[in-house]
């Protein structure tokens, strides 16, 4: 019995937190379907008096929303594909092979994942500038991959 509620307990606080952890997006759905007086309202209108979704015709007809999009997936899919494929290698050589100083080899690997990105944000775009290499995909996966392969060498290792 009192394993029932131990575990009816656990579910409990699993769902409070999932509802904890979704309620932004539904908040965000929500308010993407009012009409635009109530958004601004005070007291806040919770539950919309009717419902629109002249805001998602907005969005894709007046503004490039689908070149906006497809310039995140391919940024996100070529990082993710170049930072898996050397990390893993990476990661390989370091379990496969025994090496005395390997554990010293990740702990400046996972040192190197400690870096902030924004701390290198202003050089990197000084250096893209000189190169004439603003606004390209390249100026994003470079940054992107160059950040996440320490940290996905240690994850893999």
């Amino acid at each position: 019995m009192k394993k029932l509620i131990t575990r009816g307990g656990f579910y409990v606080f699993l769902l409070a937190f999932a509802g904890i952890s979704f309620f932004p997006v539904i908040w965000l759905f929500i308010t993407s379907i009012k009409p635009y007086q109530e958004i601004y309202q005070f007291p806040v209108v919770y539950i919309p008096s009717s419902i629109v979704i002249s805001n998602y015709i907005t969005v894709f007809t007046r503004h490039a929303f689908s070149r906006f999009f497809m310039n995140s997936v391919v940024v996100s899919i070529s990082s993710t594909a170049i930072c898996v494929l050397l990390s893993s290698c990476a990661a390989y050589g370091l379990s496969r092979f025994k090496l005395k100083q390997s554990g010293l080899i990740l702990f400046i690997i996972l040192g190197f994942s400690t870096f902030p990105f924004i701390a290198s944000v202003i050089p990197l775009f000084a250096y893209f500038r000189d190169l004439g290499l603003l606004n390209t995909y390249f100026s994003l996966i470079l940054p992107y991959t160059a950040f996440n392969i320490p940290f996905c060498v240690w994850l893999t290792t």
